[in-house]
């Protein structure tokens, strides 16, 4: 797979350090062909919304920095607040979309087939209440 986003693509947006940008594009790219193994074909025919959704995806990374935990508190009331970058560089719907641009090779679903037999064929009347003479069932007796 050729690279699909670069430092160039990223300083059209805003300045970013070189060695980071590099970093980040190539940890994206990674973990991008782990979800879409599509995007190392030659012949890929997406590559314009994969190379969208890489940016965004390294440009969010980027923004969320190293982030800090901070804490105040005000009398008997306290307030934390959590600015720490997530660890994952693509999210769920980064993924999703991802995948989204490769073509469908099955369902993708799991199946099952049952060989094991079934019963033997059973009585026609099992589970039927059939009435004899004098309403008693077949086999009962009267007293």
């Amino acid at each position: 797979m050729s690279n699909l986003v670069t430092v160039e693509d990223l300083r059209e947006v805003r300045e970013i350090e070189t060695a980071r940008a590099e970093a980040l594009i190539a940890d994206a790219e990674a973990l991008a062909v782990l979800v879409a193994p599509c995007l190392e074909s030659d012949d890929f025919p997406h590559t314009a919304a994969a190379k969208a959704i890489l940016r965004q995806a390294v440009l969010r990374r980027d923004d969320a920095g190293s982030g800090a935990l901070q804490s105040q508190s005000v009398g008997p009331w306290s307030q934390t607040l959590d600015t720490r970058a997530s660890s994952k560089i693509l999210t769920a719907d980064d993924e999703r979309r991802l995948k989204a641009l490769c073509p469908a090779t099955g369902s993708g679903r799991a199946r099952s087939i049952d060989t094991a037999p079934r019963q033997g064929p059973q009585h026609p009347l099992l589970g039927a209440w059939v009435n004899g003479p004098d309403g008693y069932a077949p086999g009962e007796q009267a007293l």
